[in-house]
């Protein structure tokens, strides 16, 4: 009978032991993203796991085989891509067939303005984690911006562009360019000027001011990729 209690004692201390409070690591907003996606369990992967820590999505995007989960949290903005079937968070492949210009590794998510630090499994995380740029490449990747969505126009002919957009609001004509300028002062796009700079008959730039133009996520960009003809 003491030998059932003396073995009784010990597994019910050596339990107690085992139920301390668990070891954890101080991580930035990216350096959580990113070892989670990198080295995490398949559990550490999931929308609920970053929602217990972003709180709910503000939006949500399906696209194709990937959804995207975008949450919004004290001024932070993360974006990160899960499998739309197994519904775990993977890299975000930038396919150039859609008109991403990628020459670095792939990215894991996006995120912006996130000062802040979680607690999260205990493991060994890059050196500098606590700075973002040690991130840079690794995560942050920006939506596709008015820019980028013109640029298709480079190298077309401007008939082309007249017979989608309508007769240009004014038409200059400076040395051996043509500018056709497009001016929107209603609408979405109030106060928008595009400009777009025609030569030997084919569209060769464009520039844009004063845009409404919130990010979109149909096609991914490195962050420090710049938005073209943006002024």
């Amino acid at each position: 009978m003491l030998r059932l209690i003396f073995l009784l004692a010990i597994f019910t201390l050596t339990g107690c032991a085992s139920t301390g409070p668990k070891e954890t690591t101080n991580y930035s907003v990216p350096a959580l993203i990113y070892h989670s996606i990198k080295e995490g369990t398949n559990a550490e992967k999931t929308p609920d796991y970053f929602s217990s820590y972003f709180g709910k999505p503000d939006h949500i995007y399906k696209l194709g085989t990937v959804t995207y989960y975008d949450w919004r949290e004290r001024d932070c903005q993360v974006l990160i891509a899960f499998n739309s079937q197994t519904m775990l968070a993977q890299p975000l492949h930038h396919n150039k067939t859609v008109g991403a210009i990628f020459t670095k590794s792939p990215t894991d998510a996006y995120f912006t303005n996130c000062n802040f630090f979680v607690n999260g499994p205990k493991r060994a995380v890059l050196l500098g984690y606590r700075n973002a740029p040690a991130y840079q490449g690794k995560l942050s990747t920006r939506g596709n911006r008015l820019g980028d969505n013109w640029q298709y126009w480079v190298g077309k002919s401007p008939n082309d562009l007249i017979k989608s957009w309508g007769v240009p609001s004014r038409s200059m004509k400076v040395g051996s360019e043509t500018i056709l300028q497009y001016d929107d002062y209603s609408g979405y796009y109030a106060n928008c000027q595009k400009k777009f700079f025609v030569s030997k008959g084919v569209i060769t730039e464009f520039n844009y001011s004063g845009c409404s133009e919130p990010p979109q996520y149909t096609v991914f960009y490195p962050v420090d990729h710049p938005i073209p003809g943006k002024q």
